[in-house]
């Protein structure tokens, strides 16, 4: 039940140049980034006050969405591979708005909550099949139960109601008694653009307005959006989340934030989204998710209902699905929440309830939007169900009845012929609590009775049990009923199990539950839905069928589909099917019986009419026309050509391009009176483009269409000149030629006199821009951003006569202003964008006059100067960028700012003039000043001066002095940073206390001179989620009451001087989106000792453990959990004194990139599993929110990495006492920049595939005892730029490579290794004469190897044969009594 979820914006009149109503916005700015811009493409929407100026008319008839053609691919989201600059900055001021101006501090918006067990999303699901594990499913159940519910594609990034979520449907399909499950979301336009965006883009109203500053910064942003194209209201902007309904010969899927969305189920059981149906145009803005079917008449009945009068109106549907004439019903004189309705044969019935529409509350002071008003009193609307107005329009006082779902009613009439209705629906005892807390909600089933003639009310309670979602057989739907079947709350939104009531009891106000079935411990449900057993059989009892849900079991997570006896009295259970995925809780559904022999559908009931045709409508729904009014020949004609003179033209649109009524074409609405071409909008969808036109000579055919005033041709693949035929469409009122490849407008080109929007951002355009535009009186928007106009110079000849002019966009453009110093302009902006373009000098005087000018952005615009006093009395000014400018001298704050930015300038001085009075900045939500020269100390006064300050960013100044205590009076600060400054003095102990800082999240004071300890009263900020005190002087422990913190994602406390043991901290509180869902542990660089608490191992989704630079000790495998730290990137231990082995379980870390061991005493092996760290192998490069510099030696020297952090993956296991060979697997990490294994007692020799590192950058092996040659291999190492084998055992030669030889230092590189050689060493290997007799030696073919060896053989016995000989003759010959002695022997 989406219920209001945007029914209050859906009321605004949507249209594609409607006003704008440019809010202020209180975007605060992430704090790492460099600049904010918000731009792009203004619209104009409804008047919001009276000092802003409007278009004079509204367009005639409103555009239909392009046909959603059936889609059927998995939700993942196709994200932009290269963002626009746009949607960059856009997602980056959402992500700002979430965390600093409006986070999700309510449970019922706090997606931490919301989405929790079973509420969580699923991923869809094609036809898959079911095992029946229980029973036997019926033969009448031959059909699909379809059920409807919120299902978010992504991840929310900040608020998150659960009626936001977008529509998934989940699709039982039963033939034969077996079924297949099918989840699919509602391919709406919402869906289609956030699924091409990659992100949530359209706000919700549950969700997305709490509170002023939240309501102007989501408000200015959604502008934003709508400005740059991102969406377009008039296409929808619901979710289609709450229900389904089938009449007319349709499926549709239903939100009462939208239309409705015609949807099918296939053969094969999957879910086809079909399009979007306004009903030929009848239908507009949205309609009720609760519609009444008659199936005796085959007639549907429904209303609307909104912030805007009428705050109702009521109508129906024909047995065809035609849609019969409104009936506004003024006799409702304020918004209530009317979420659904009641008719009988004879009348509809409308509960006007306590619980309204409060756009105040919700805006103003944070509630709700919906809300009580307990000083209302509840009243019943009854009109004849068939009334052409509400003049028979009777309302009935019912003091304290406050229905959101009706069950049913019907007519009765008394002996004497008195009439009377009976309503039966759960009464909400506790409405106050209907959006906010539902789980405190208690819904008591009622029985109300109304005498038409006296007017008396008489209501009966039906049952004590907190019952609602409550269905009946659908053929009794507006007849006298007996039976009904609701789902039991325990509280709500869980539904603990079924009930049977028999609401045919009269006075005796017994309990009249008649049988019930629970699900059971940890088993949840969902709405029960009534199947007949036979829908043909007139004759057949009303509860002879079967009552059917999705239960859910949180014990094993397992989900089944439940079939239920209706007749027993303990529903019993008839069938039960596992589910392959599970289904989370939703809202409403429906079941559909599907005829023999056909593959299509028809309700479950008696005597249905409504049968759906199997026949799938073809109908666009783009465009819609009065059947009387016949299309213009000439401009039919005019069509054509255009259409036969495209490169290309969507297959789709154009194949409806037939007949002769083309004021029934896709993408063409003309007046419903004259039969004119009013509006041709060819805009395509992302990349989705609708035509192509290599030249635009094609347009000259449009200009056939005489009284065309909206044309749009945005998002196409249009190139070329901007054609000067269309300065002859004189009645064009709206000309939008955005985001195309155009490269050139003629200094001659002249436009439609009447133009009101022109929109040429997002091309390719240069040139001179034509003065032609100055005589554009009626023009109000104006955007020329994101073209390379260059040095192209715009003087006030180009704004002479623009007097109607609200909105300039000309950001991303280069331009060059050159107005004069006196100028004064003949119109009064809301919004000025110019950032990028050139102005020079001071900031333009000009811009004094405009006493209207809400938003003003000029961020890189060359701006020089001090900031001038006129621009604190701006009296409308609310949201500035003035960043990457060069302005001096002291900041200057507009008297009512919301949020400014002002990084990155020259700005001096202290941060508040002396004679600041109290109050006098009472708007300010955000200020920015990072990176510029402000001096002097934190104001004591600023409490005063800017009360509801949220979020001060004062990073790189030069802010000096002591924190003063007052600071934490700023009750509604949400984020502190004042780091690299030069504060001193202690932190304040004043943190937390009452009501002093309740809502701080981000406190940043690193990088200053701060001293004394870390206060206590830190403890007491619960919603801390973001510590960084590092790099101070900070002395004693770390508070153990630390751990009261659950909210922790960030805690930096490096480089200080804390001492004792780590405490134990706690995250458990939910994972913060803001920060990737992470958690960040920087406790390096103190004194810290003892070992590890256990409870380390406990901290959830550990992102980076820095606790490097202390006095640790202890063995690791104590506290490191392996599968608690699935989620590591960086873990750095260097520089303690840790021992034992390094745990072979940390191989099983699939994010790990950095592991830092080194200067410990581990012993032991090198793990031998390192290449199953896979993101070592595949680095994951993607930025985290939050990643602070880490100190790691690499290429011989100790860096701090901050910047370029993600993309280190290095390993240090330098420093320790490990033995062994080094892993050969190592090779196999492809993407090491760094290993270091230096100063251990490693030996064995080097892996020969070192050379696969291909990556490496830095290798030390240093200090070990390796032994043997050095891989000829390592020559392959082309990044390497530091290496160190020195004082080791290694031998021969060492490698040569192009790389390897631009080493410096090479004589160090190998020293204490005596045994190698090399041209760059003392020690030289063989002369290169030798080497090159041996190289030719080895490239001998077989024969002369052989040759060699017989050569060498004589060699040998001839040289052994002479040294024989002469060894004994010479003897002979040189030795007297030697030669005696042998040949006296030679005679013996």
């Amino acid at each position: 039940m989406d219920a209001l979820s945007s029914s209050f914006l859906s009321s605004i009149p949507q249209r594609k140049i409607s006003v704008i109503t440019i809010k202020p916005s209180s975007s605060p700015l992430r704090i790492n980034i460099s600049a904010v811009r918000t731009e792009d493409k203004p619209k104009v929407t409804e008047k919001s006050s009276p000092t802003q100026k409007l278009p004079s008319t509204l367009p005639k008839s409103s555009p239909l969405p392009p046909k959603v053609a059936p889609h059927s691919r998995s939700n993942r989201p196709r994200h932009i591979s290269n963002p626009s600059l746009q949607s960059t900055l856009l997602n980056t001021l959402d992500d700002i708005i979430n965390k600093f101006v409006d986070p999700p501090t309510r449970i019922s918006v706090d997606p931490r909550h919301v989405l929790s067990q079973n509420f969580a999303p699923v991923e869809e699901l094609p036809p898959t099949d079911c095992e029946v594990i229980e029973g036997t499913l019926p033969s009448c159940l031959n059909g699909a139960y379809i059920r409807n519910g919120p299902n978010p594609q992504f991840l929310p990034r900040g608020p998150y109601h659960l009626f936001d979520g977008d529509g998934m449907l989940h699709a039982i399909r039963i033939s034969d008694g077996k079924a297949t499950l099918c989840s699919r979301y509602v391919k709406t336009y919402k869906y289609m653009i956030e699924n091409e965006a990659g992100a949530n883009i359209l706000p919700s109203v549950f969700s997305g307005f709490n509170g002023l500053a939240g309501s102007a910064a989501r408000g200015t942003v959604a502008a934003a959006r709508f400005i740059a194209g991102q969406f377009n209201p008039s296409n929808g902007i619901g979710s289609a989340n709450t229900s389904l309904a089938l009449f007319g010969n349709k499926l549709y899927a239903l939100g009462e934030s939208d239309l409705p969305y015609e949807v099918r189920l296939t053969p094969n059981g999957d879910i086809q989204t079909l399009e979007r149906n306004d009903f030929d145009g009848k239908l507009f803005m949205s309609m009720t998710a609760h519609p009444k079917v008659d199936l005796e008449t085959g007639e549907a009945f429904a209303f609307r209902y909104g912030p805007m009068p009428p705050f109702l109106t009521y109508f129906r549907f024909d047995s065809n699905g035609n849609k019969q004439a409104d009936v506004p019903i003024f006799s409702m004189t304020r918004p209530s929440f009317l979420h659904d309705f009641a008719i009988t044969k004879k009348y509809a019935i409308f509960p006007d309830i306590q619980i309204g529409m409060d756009p105040a509350e919700m805006i103003l002071r944070g509630g709700s939007p919906v809300g009580l008003d307990p000083s209302k009193i509840s009243r019943i609307g009854v009109i004849p169900r068939y009334a052409n107005d509400e003049k028979d329009m009777r309302w009935f006082d019912v003091p304290g009845l406050n229905v959101i779902h009706a069950i049913n009613a019907w007519d009765e009439v008394d002996k004497d012929g008195n009439e009377s209705i009976v309503i039966v629906a759960p009464n909400i005892m506790s409405p106050e609590h209907t959006l906010e807390r539902m789980d405190l909600i208690h819904a008591l089933v009622e029985k109300v009775s109304i005498d038409l003639k006296t007017g008396i009310v008489s209501r009966l309670p039906l049952s004590a049990r907190n019952l609602d979602f409550a269905v009946l057989n659908p053929a009794y739907v507006g007849k006298k009923s007996k039976y009904v079947y609701a789902a039991v709350g325990d509280p709500m939104p869980k539904i603990t199990g079924v009930v049977k009531l028999d609401v045919s009891v009269t006075q005796d106000r017994r309990e009249c539950i008649v049988a019930s079935r629970m699900f059971g411990p940890g088993c949840y449900g969902g709405e029960p839905f009534f199947v007949a057993k036979d829908s043909d059989n007139p004759d057949a009892d009303e509860d002879e069928g079967y009552v059917v849900t999705y239960v859910h079991d949180e014990n094993t997570g397992e989900s089944k589909f439940q079939v239920m006896d209706a007749k027993s009295p303990n529903l019993d259970i008839v069938a039960s099917v596992k589910l392959p995925q599970r289904v989370p809780y939703g809202f409403h559904g429906l079941f559909n019986c599907r005829k023999s022999g056909t593959s299509d559908v028809r309700p479950s009931s008696h005597n249905a009419t409504a049968t759906h045709n199997s026949q799938v409508s073809s109908l666009d729904g783009d465009s819609a026309s009065n059947s009387t009014v016949r299309c213009k020949p000439s401009e039919r004609a005019a069509l054509l050509n255009f259409k036969h003179n495209l490169t290309y033209f969507d297959k789709d649109v154009s194949s409806s391009w037939e007949g002769d009524e083309c004021c029934k074409w896709s993408r063409v609405s003309c007046d419903n009176t004259t039969g004119y071409i009013l509006k041709l909008d060819f805009s395509g969808n992302g990349t989705d483009r609708l035509l192509k036109m290599e030249k635009l000579e094609a347009l000259v055919y449009l200009l056939e269409l005489k009284q065309l005033e909206s044309l749009d041709l945005s998002q196409n693949m249009l190139s070329g000149e901007i054609p000067t035929a269309l300065g002859k469409l004189s009645n064009l009122q709206e000309l939008d030629l955005s985001r195309n490849s155009l490269t050139f407008i003629a200094s001659s080109l002249s436009f439609p006199s009447n133009l009101k929007l022109l929109d040429l951002s997002s091309n390719q355009l240069s040139g001179i821009i034509p003065t032609s535009i100055g005589k554009l009186s009626k023009l109000e928007i104006l955007i020329f951003g994101n073209n390379p106009f260059g040095g192209t110079v715009l003087s006030e000849s180009h704004f002479a006569n623009l007097s109607s002019l609200i909105v300039i966009s000309i950001s991303e453009t280069f331009l060059t202003l050159n107005l004069s110093y006196n100028w004064v302009p003949p119109f009064q902006l809301l919004s000025f964008m110019g950032s990028t373009c050139k102005i020079d000098g001071q900031l333009p005087p000009w811009l004094q006059t405009q006493k209207s000018l809400v938003n003003l952005i000029l961020t890189n615009a060359n701006i020089s100067g001090v900031m001038p006093q006129w621009f604190h009395t701006m009296p409308q000014l609310s949201t500035v960028d003035l960043s990457n400018n060069k302005l001096s001298g002291s900041p200057v704050f507009p008297i009512n700012f919301m949020a400014i930015t002002l990084l990155n300038n020259s700005l001096s001085g202290n941060l508040l003039t002396n004679d600041s009075k109290t109050n006098v900045y009472r708007h300010a939500n955000t200020l920015v000043l990072l990176n510029n020269f402000i001096s002097g100390p934190l104001p004591e006064s600023l409490y005063l001066i800017m009360p509801n300050l949220e979020n001060l960013a004062l990073d790189n100044n030069q802010i000096s002095g002591s924190i003063p205590d007052s600071l934490c009076q700023l009750a509604s600060l949400r984020a502190l940073v004042i780091r690299n400054n030069s504060l001193s003095g202690v932190i304040p102990n004043c943190w937390g206390l009452g009501q002093k800082m309740p809502k701080l999240e981000v406190l940043g004071l690193s990088d200053n001179k701060i001293e004394g300890p870390i206060p206590d009263s830190l403890c007491r900020v619960l919603s801390l989620e973001l510590l960084d005190i590092g790099k101070n002087r900070l002395s004693g422990v770390i508070p153990n009451c630390l751990s009261n913190v659950s909210s922790f994602s960030v805690i930096n406390l490096s480089y200080n001087k804390l001492k004792g043991n780590i405490p134990c901290f706690n995250n458990r509180g939910a994972v913060k989106l803001e920060y990737n869902g992470q958690f960040y542990l920087h406790l390096n660089d103190n004194m810290l000792s003892g070992e590890i608490p256990s409870c380390l191992g406990d901290l959830m989704n550990l992102r980076v453990l820095d606790i490097g630079g202390n006095r640790l000790s202890g063995k690791m495998h104590k506290w490191f959990k392996p599968e608690k730290f699935s989620t590591l990137k960086i873990l750095r231990l260097r520089g303690n004194k840790f021992a034992g082995t390094i745990p072979m379980q940390i191989c099983s870390l699939p994010n790990l990139q950095l592991i830092d061991v080194g200067h410990n005493n581990f012993t032991g092996s090198i793990p031998r599993c390192l290449s199953n760290l896979t993101a070592m192998t595949s680095p994951n490069a993607s930025y985290d929110v939050y990643l602070s510099g880490v100190s790691e030696v690499i290429q011989g020297i100790e860096r701090a990495y901050t910047s370029t952090l993600p993309y280190l993956v290095a390993i240090d296991f330098s420093f320790n006492d490990l033995v062994g060979s080094i892993p050969n697997d190592i090779t196999k990490i492809s993407g090491l920049l760094s290993l270091n294994l230096s100063y251990n007692q490693l030996s064995g020799t080097i892996p020969k595939n070192i050379g696969d590192l291909k990556s490496l950058v830095s290798l030390d092996l240093s200090e070990n005892k390796l032994r043997g040659s050095i891989p000829t291999s390592m020559g392959e190492l082309y990044s390497l730029s530091h290496l160190n084998l020195s004082y080791n055992n290694l031998s021969g030669q060492i490698p040569t490579g192009n790389q390897l030889q631009t080493l410096s230092n090479q004589a160090s590189i190998y020293a204490g290794n005596p045994y190698l050689c090399g041209d760059s060493l003392p020690k030289k290997c063989k002369s290169k004469v030798d080497k090159q007799v041996k190289g030719r030696s080895d490239k001998g073919n077989g024969d002369n190897k052989k040759l060699f060896e017989k050569m060498g053989f004589g060699l040998v016995v001839m040289s052994g044969f002479a040294t024989g000989f002469w060894g004994v003759v010479g003897c002979l010959v040189l030795n007297l009594r030697w030669r005696h002695a042998f040949f006296r022997r030679v005679e013996g």
